[in-house]
């Protein structure tokens, strides 16, 4: 068993390092095997292998060296013999229990650096789903040279080495950030042009967009994946110094540098870090993180068919394109927090037709100094499931109030309420963004559902508009009306408008109703949804007035067949049947039995017979009559 201490004495067990065994004799061929995850190896001797009668020297040797890689330098030899084993007989258990000491030699040291990057590997392996072949094919082991004087820690893609300075190898995060750009560099992630960079530095200030955010995003690639690695495999709880938490450490800062707090946006490989890592996890707590893609997600986005990406923003476009509309919905949130969108302000007010000023406003959300901060707007609406139904583009300023026709636009979105955001673009070359903000959810100028037989005691002030929503309860005819004295305006729509333009409108009126009160007569179906509009018509506050909804009273329209001689049928276009008389009308001649005379409603040609009952027309009177033989109908009048 195998474990190294760490600076504050406490063991781990040494994984997956090479261990060789060796005897002088070469009865015994030289073997290899690696620790496991307990830091344990074994080697199996059969007796076979060697004549009874010879007692054998066996050595147990190591170096510094793991499937990710082996750690060396010039004039530097790390291999060291665990132990010496003399005259070893058949049927002999030899057990062993090592410590290494970091700190008691550089060669003691140098066993935790493959040690924090073999995680690495690992990692890659386990989100790209590739064997145990496939990733030593892909990532064969690499060198790494140990210590450098000067204490920089660097990979070079020429050489394809890895160097690591003389106080970094306790600090895990910049060795697995090296190991990380031989990651990006065989996986191609990035253009990272490397070169010098310091933690919070303005990258594009000092290198130029191009650069500057080449060098950003591939510096914070090879952060993330490390610091990553560190998270997926819980090294926090492993008690390793320093390794398993978002801040970074190194030789230079002992503290840590807090990932999740830098808000410099895309010139700034620090905050593209924070960005990255919040991407991936799922941390609750987190007011702007309601985003957990997953590391195994993420890792599918970023390596997508070996797409080599420039900047980070070619990177959050291919989020946006790939993932759901909650992704897209919260997104903002992170890139407000880490400064790469603009930022909107933190008040929900709602739109309104009476307001002259629906101004919507947003900051640039830049620190002091930054650069590549966003020029050019694109003000972006979403229905309530969050589908993008309307954009307003090339915007310069940091406000802007819709016309009065864009507002007719945004009104008609489906839903009663809708989601607003402003996306971000950097037009200097190479041009950067969109960078959406965060949403806001507004209500459309709606102020209450209306219901059915229901009396509303209202008041108008001076160009002030009332709105209502009515769900049809079923198919009929409906009234829409107010009552009082003062002069009112209706206006039924299938969307909401604005101030006075109609937004497919189904009807206006102004004085149909009682006095000046309009009246709406309209038929609709069961479940239609119709919003109705109440305006003063003459620019004068109306103190009281009553609105109401009922159902229309039913105006029969009959078609009438005739049956026989006496009956005929009627049928609304409501679907009532009914059977009647027909209606007889005095005309020129006299009707009398053996008459004939006409209904006035089916046309039939109706003769009269002894003892026959009709209804008859006379003046704007109807007279039920029976006839007798030899009896005219002038008679029997004079008699009643």
């Amino acid at each position: 068993v195998i474990n190294w201490l760490d600076e504050n004495n406490n063991p781990h067990p040494l994984i997956g390092n090479y261990i060789n065994l060796a005897e002088t004799h070469g009865l015994i061929e030289k073997r290899i095997t690696k620790t496991n995850d307990a830091g344990e190896f074994k080697f199996i001797i059969n007796k076979g292998d060697v004549p009874s009668s010879v007692g054998i020297t066996l050595y147990i040797t190591m170096s510094p060296e793991t499937d990710a890689a082996k750690v060396g330098g010039p004039f530097r030899n790390y291999e060291c013999t665990l132990t010496k084993v003399d005259n070893v007989t058949v049927y002999e258990k030899v057990h062993y229990e090592i410590t290494i000491k970091s700190e008691e030699s550089r060669r003691a040291s140098a066993y935790q650096i493959p040690q924090s990057m073999n995680y690495v590997k690992k990692y890659i392996k386990e989100l790209s789903d590739m064997t145990d072949e496939e990733i030593n094919e892909k990532l064969p082991q690499i060198f790494v040279n140990y210590p450098d004087m000067s204490n920089d820690s660097y990979f070079s893609s020429f050489t394809n080495q890895i160097t690591i300075g003389r106080y970094d190898y306790k600090y895990w995060d910049p060795c697995m950030h090296e190991y990380s750009h031989y990651v990006d560099d065989v996986f191609e992630l990035t253009y990272s042009p490397g070169g010098s960079h310091r933690d919070g530095e303005d990258l594009v200030s000092s290198n130029g967009k191009k650069k500057g955010l080449r060098l950003s995003y591939g510096e914070a690639m090879a952060t993330y994946l490390g610091m990553s690695a560190q998270l997926y495999y819980n090294l926090n709880s492993k008690n390793i110094p320093f390794a398993g938490d978002y801040l970074y450490n190194d030789y230079n800062c002992v503290s840590g540098y807090d990932e999740l707090n830098y808000k410099d946006g895309e010139c700034n490989e620090d905050a593209t870090i924070g960005l990255l890592l919040t991407l991936a996890d799922d941390v609750s707590g987190r007011t702007y993180d309601k985003i957990a893609l997953g590391y195994k997600k993420l890792w599918e986005i970023i390596k997508k068919e070996n797409k080599k990406r420039q900047n980070i923003s070619e990177l959050i476009q291919d989020i946006m394109n790939t993932c759901d509309n909650n992704i897209k919905m919260n997104i903002g949130l992170l890139l407000e927090h880490f400064g790469f969108s603009p930022e909107l302000p933190h008040s929900e007010e709602a739109l309104s037709v009476v307001k002259t000023n629906n101004l919507f406003e947003w900051s640039e959300n830049s620190e002091p100094g930054k650069s590549a901060i966003s020029d050019k707007y694109s003000l972006v609406f979403y229905s309530s499931t969050f589908n993008e139904s309307y954009r307003i583009n090339n915007i310069t300023t940091i406000n802007y109030n819709p016309t009065i026709a864009e507002l007719h636009e945004i009104f008609s979105l489906p839903g009663d309420t809708l989601y607003w955001q402003v996306e971000g673009y950097n037009t200097s070359s190479p041009v950067t963004g969109p960078y959406p903000s965060r949403t806001i959810e507004i209500e459309k100028p709606l102020n209450v559902q209306a219901y059915l037989d229901t009396e509303y005691n209202l008041s108008l002030s001076s160009n002030e508009v009332l709105w209502y929503k009515f769900i049809a309860p079923k198919t009929e005819t409906y009234e829409f009306y107010t009552t009082g004295s003062g002069d009112t305006y209706g206006e039924l729509s299938e969307a909401i408008s604005c101030n006075n333009e109609l937004n497919r409108n189904i009807k206006c009126d102004n004085d149909s109703g009682t006095s000046k009160n309009f009246k709406i007569t309209q038929e609709l179906t069961e479940g239609q949804i119709v919003y109705l509009r109440i305006t003063e018509k003459n620019s004068e506050a109306i103190n009281n007035f009553v609105f109401k909804i009922s159902y229309k009273p039913h105006e029969h329209n009959y078609k009438y067949t005739s049956i026989d001689n006496t009956y005929h049928s009627r049928t609304c276009t409501c679907g009532e049947i009914s059977r009647q008389k027909h209606v007889l009308k005095n005309g020129a001649g006299i009707l009398a039995v053996g008459k004939t005379a006409t209904c006035i409603y089916c046309k039939a040609v109706v003769k009269i017979g002894d003892g026959d009952f009709y209804p008859i027309i006379m003046g704007n009177k109807i007279i039920y009559m029976t006839f007798k033989k030899d009896t005219e109908i002038l008679e029997e009048l004079e008699e009643m």
